[in-house]
């Protein structure tokens, strides 16, 4: 039989278990307090200022166009035919395009070169009668001088006849009285004669002046008579179409049977599309465009105009050859801009430094013009810069020993879409602040923010200086 003292039952440990929990729930407690104590700590993403070279560029949108390119306008009206090109077609200089057919033009020509004809025959007959007005000026005039001088002739020995009867001795009065009548008589016939040689002068100045006049105006006439055989004729050799320039068919509005109008003339165009039409048309029949040297041309803002200057380094992307970066210079920039829903914007022509077969009149492009390069200059992440209330620009500094940032002051210089350049303020050997993240914030949703003078910025976005 078992003795009272073996049969005591042993005590359950209750409360070395309750110790335990006690322990490990301080012990959690503490963790927990840490680990939380540090995930509440704001938290900042920083970058090193780099000292580098910046490029400032402008944006500008545009398409892909050919240096040299052709509208095609024949200026007459008629019926298209014998049209042998298609969209696309390569054609040399002079080459017959299409046809034109228009009777009119034909009736036209005769009619002009009938009034041409007739023109020249009344220009010969009225230089006939000029020439008839000039000889009979020359003979009536020296006709009258002639007798004119014979008159004044007489009169002088008249005189001396009567100087020689009155210095008679003795002088007879009869004599004298003859020789006074003769006198006379001269004298008056002299009056005679020089009033018949004025007027003889007057009236073959004022034929040959009529004369001179008719010719003129004949002259006149057959100079508008030939200058509008020659527009007839023009016009009718217009019908034949034929290549002002060695390309490529980049637009084709035409087709046989079509009538199209005669407003224009053949011009330059500076752009190319690529289109197709049929039934009367006004727009331009044909475009030719040399496809061994295309262009760009793109639109920039008006506040970048004055920034942009012909020269410039520019680098090309085409959303059709996206794998494509072609490098360029500005060649010519609009004089005036365009305005369209109240934005204006002025075109640029960019030259490519090398040609690519991929590229296609029409493409879409982007240009980035290079208007700055500094170079060895101090850089920070746009984020970085930030501005005060009153309008200051500075810096957060994040210190290694402290983990605090401070702010510092710097003067800002021109800006790129990712840095900007730091004129003073900072060495080089900082780390600045890019992002602060706020207690609690994880993920996308972490913030960043920056403030002096009671101004926050979020996103670290700040101020970008530029400097031109």
């Amino acid at each position: 039989m078992a003795s009272p003292r073996s049969r005591r039952k042993k005590p359950k440990p209750w409360g070395l278990i309750l110790v335990a929990a006690v322990v490990i729930a301080v012990a959690a407690f503490l963790i927990y307090s840490a680990i939380g104590k540090k995930a509440a700590a704001t938290r900042y993403v920083t970058e090193q200022v780099t000292r580098g070279t910046l490029s400032v560029a402008v944006a500008g949108n545009g398409s892909v166009v050919s240096a040299d390119s052709a509208a095609v306008d024949p200026g007459v009206s008629g019926t298209v035919t014998e049209l042998d090109v298609s969209l696309g077609s390569k054609v040399k200089k002079g080459e017959v395009l299409f046809v034109i057919d228009n009777p009119d033009l034909d009736a036209s020509v005769v009619r002009a070169r009938g009034s041409y004809q007739q023109a020249e025959s009344s220009l010969a007959k009225a230089a006939q009668q000029r020439t008839q007005a000039r000889q009979q000026r020359k003979s009536s005039v020296a006709q009258a001088k002639v007798a004119y001088l014979q008159a004044k002739a007489s009169t002088a020995r008249a005189k001396q006849s009567l100087n020689t009867a009155r210095d008679a001795d003795p002088a007879d009065p009869l004599s004298v009285q003859a020789a006074k009548a003769s006198y006379d008589a001269a004298v008056i016939a002299q009056k005679s004669s020089k009033t018949a040689y004025r007027q003889a002068e007057d009236n073959a100045e004022q034929n040959y002046s009529a004369a001179a006049k008719s010719y003129n105006a004949a002259a006149t006439a057959r100079t508008s008579a030939r200058l509008d055989y020659k527009n007839a004729s023009d016009d009718a050799d217009k019908r034949t179409v034929t290549a002002p320039i060695s390309g490529y068919v980049t637009t084709l509005s035409v087709r046989n049977g079509d009538q199209i109008g005669g407003n224009s003339s053949a011009t330059r165009a500076s752009s190319s599309g690529s289109t197709t039409n049929s039934g009367t048309t006004a727009s331009t029949p044909i475009v030719i465009s040399d496809l061994s040297e295309l262009q760009a041309q793109v639109q920039i803002a008006e506040t970048d105009r004055p920034k942009v200057k012909s020269g410039q380094k520019v680098e090309m992307t085409f959303d059709a050859v996206p794998d494509l970066t072609l490098t360029g210079k500005v060649t010519e920039i609009d004089a005036v801009g365009t305005a369209s829903q109240s934005v204006v914007t002025y075109g640029v022509t960019v030259s490519f430094d090398i040609q690519d077969k991929r590229l296609s009149p029409g493409m879409t492009s982007s240009a980035s013009i290079v208007t700055k390069v500094d170079t060895d200059v101090l850089l920070v992440p746009n984020a970085a810069i930030k501005t005060d209330s009153s309008g200051g620009t500075y810096v957060q500094v994040l210190d290694a020993p402290t983990g605090v940032p401070r702010d510092v002051t710097v003067e800002t210089g021109p800006a790129s879409d990712t840095q900007t350049e730091i004129k003073s303020g900072l060495t080089g050997n900082e780390s600045v602040v890019t992002q602060t993240i706020a207690p609690g914030a994880t993920g996308s949703t972490a913030g960043s923010s920056g403030s002096r003078g009671g101004f926050g910025m979020m996103g670290g976005g700040g101020f970008r200086g530029r400097g031109n």
